[in-house]
């Protein structure tokens, strides 16, 4: 079914997708099965939040990295720096955490651990290894090859629940396999008729880009939900792997991404 909630622009040596939504363009597959990554770097959500545009995840001899500062501020972790030891201090609910860059050694609460990458600075910006995230108190990483992204929570996830994984792929269905040539060239109608997948703290400006997208003419291409898994839920937040069928012209392909959503007056919502 027809829908342009991901524009696809053919490229001589990679498929671009614009999308007036927070696509979570991660990895594309051509028909072929070769799949090929279209970002330069993975997408990272904290929180079922897609924070990328905010916090750049690196990737470096095989071991994903995140800037410390950034990621800190998001899982409510406290940085302090130990002038006289050189040593980078993480704490958070008693437990605390001491590394140095360039050394592939921390402690945990007096505990030494050997990590298997070094911390390290670039353009003023120290960078950790994900590695250490699940040793701070409450917090999980998850990677998702597929998707060529990284999903980390600041609480504990919850045993995944059949039911909100029903009442996610549902909307991401409705979200997906909207024919965007049939929406009204309104506002209020658009935001009326998205209200129940976006979530309301996103709903404004997903709706305006949305108008943006059906006032302008173009040349869309076609999107339609194929399956989607979901990877990990807390009781108020959570990231669903899913695959879309992409086609525009004679050429098709899938998308492989992960959204996130988040409670809202107890209805799992898509955060844009």
């Amino acid at each position: 079914m027809k829908n342009a909630l991901i524009v696809i622009i053919l490229c001589i040596t990679c498929l671009a997708m614009v999308s007036p939504g927070t696509a979570p363009a991660s990895r594309y597959e051509a028909s072929t099965g070769n799949p090929d990554s279209c970002l330069e770097t993975p997408e990272l959500f904290i929180d079922g939040e897609n924070v990328t545009g905010q916090v750049k995840m690196i990737l470096k001899n095989g071991h994903g990295f995140v800037p410390l500062r950034a990621v800190a501020e998001k899982l409510g972790i406290h940085v302090d720096w130990d002038p006289n030891s050189r040593a980078i201090i993480l704490s958070k609910d008693g437990v605390i955490i001491h590394l140095s860059v360039a050394s592939p050694r921390a402690s945990v609460d007096g505990v030494k651990r050997k990590l298997d990458a070094a911390p390290f600075v670039r353009d003023g910006i120290t960078y950790i290894p994900v590695q250490l995230i699940p040793e701070i108190p409450g917090c999980r990483a998850i990677w998702v090859e597929k998707a060529n992204a990284m999903a980390v929570f600041s609480t504990p996830p919850v045993q995944t629940s059949a039911a909100a994984e029903n009442e996610m792929a549902e909307i991401l269905k409705g979200y997906f396999n909207t024919d965007i040539h049939q929406l009204p060239k309104n506002l209020d109608q658009i935001r009326a008729i998205y209200a129940g997948y976006i979530h309301p703290v996103g709903l404004d400006s997903f709706a305006e880009n949305l108008f943006q997208a059906v006032t302008t003419p173009t040349s869309w291409g076609a999107t339609e939900y194929v399956e989607s898994r979901l990877i990990a839920q807390t009781p108020d937040s959570a990231v669903v792997y899913c695959k879309v069928k992409i086609t525009d012209c004679e050429n098709e392909g899938y998308l492989h991404g992960l959204w996130g959503f988040k409670k809202y007056h107890g209805k799992w919502m898509m955060i844009w």
